[in-house]
């Protein structure tokens, strides 16, 4: 299964796997909802992410469990963690439980079960609050003992800026939230289009190349009827079909000038028509790489933070908020399934999502990409 040249004995080979495995791992605890770890970019380590529970907490959890609907939160801690309230809605449904116990879910008629649902919702709501409170007691203890200050992000979107990979992945979710019935902008920066066009290009080689093999890992849709039998070709060939259909949907929304659609060049300016889709260097300055543009692309609508906040993305302390943590807004959502920019953007204070989970929070309705 693993090959590996030059004068290695087994045990040392061994060791480096086993080290390999431990790092896939991490990346692995860092790119799951909630996070477990976090990825420091400047040291080039791990940290975790996930307190104990606090007595307050855990006194309002019951050993029964219970599944609900659960509201979705996205709160940012100083280590640029992504946290959202799904756990604690569950366990605040379990105290409701173990009151229930006894009833079944229909007894009482609807008028009734709407009430147990609007208890459970505020319940929800109540262990949220708490949970939030707690975090910051911590946050504040943190600082005052001379750690960095807490950061707490408040998502309302706004702008949605999808990845490339959404487009190849999931097409029509990327659909979903440009219908009109949306309240989103979604996004497209040129670069993205400069992807797209290069992946959907009949004159590049068929050969699985680097770009290819970084795509193809999204690839979870499998829709197509191509066959994928013949191992790399197989994928290039689907990869370039979804690239052509992104393509096709693009220019049809922007030829119908769809108002919840709007190109992005790497300066920040938003363009209702993609007639134009060519930058100098292709927005990039020197030494970045089109990841570093689409963060860019994000950090444009950060204004407020800006000002206070330097190229690495740590908050400026001010003198009469030293140990509180600081809020933010923010009013746009990167929506990647790339891990490493996922953990990129959360250390400079950018909200990221996988386009799946943040498609499904929405509850827009399904819609159909012509084809």
């Amino acid at each position: 299964m693993y090959q590996y040249t030059g004068d290695w004995d087994e045990e040392s080979v061994a060791h480096y796997i086993r080290i390999e495995k431990i790092l896939l791992f991490g990346d692995f605890l860092c790119g799951i909802e909630p996070p477990v770890l976090s990825f420091d970019v400047d040291k080039s380590i791990y940290e975790p992410i996930v307190e104990r529970e606090s007595c307050e907490q855990t006194s309002i959890k019951k050993p029964t469990p219970c599944h609900a609907n659960d509201s979705e939160s996205l709160t940012h801690n100083d280590e640029g963690s992504e946290t959202d309230s799904q756990t604690d809605g569950k366990s605040a449904a379990t105290a409701l439980r173990v009151e229930e116990e006894g009833f079944e879910d229909n007894e009482g008629g609807e008028e009734i079960c709407a009430l147990r649902r609007r208890r459970a919702l505020l319940w929800s709501q109540l262990t949220e609050a708490r949970r939030l409170e707690a975090w910051r007691q911590q946050a504040v203890r943190l600082a005052a003992a001379g750690g960095p200050r807490g950061i707490e992000i408040e998502v309302r979107p706004i702008y949605i800026l999808p990845d490339t990979n959404c487009y190849i992945d999931w097409l029509e979710g990327v659909a979903r939230l440009t219908q009109a019935s949306s309240n989103y902008t979604v996004l497209v920066p040129i670069i993205v289009f400069n992807e797209l066009d290069f992946l959907a290009s009949q004159d590049r080689a068929f050969a699985f190349n680097s770009i290819e093999v970084t795509f193809a890992q999204y690839l979870t849709n499998h829709t197509s009827t191509t066959s994928d039998n013949g191992g790399g070709g197989g994928r290039a060939n689907l990869i370039q079909e979804r690239a052509k259909a992104a393509i096709a949907f693009l220019e049809r929304e922007f030829n119908h000038r769809n108002p919840r659609l709007r190109a992005l060049t790497a300066k920040g300016s938003m363009l209702e028509t993609i007639a134009y889709r060519n930058e100098v260097n292709g927005g990039k300055q020197p030494g970045q790489i089109n990841d570093d543009v689409i963060l860019t692309c994000c950090r444009r609508f950060c204004k407020e933070v800006l000002a206070q906040m330097p190229s690495d993305g740590n908050i400026v302390s001010t003198p009469e908020s030293k140990n509180q943590p600081m809020r933010l807004t923010r009013e746009v959502v990167l929506l990647t399934s790339d891990r490493n920019l996922r953990l990129k953007a959360l250390s400079l204070n950018i909200p990221a999502r996988p386009l799946r989970p943040f498609v499904e929070w929405s509850c827009l309705r399904p819609v159909s990409v012509p084809t």
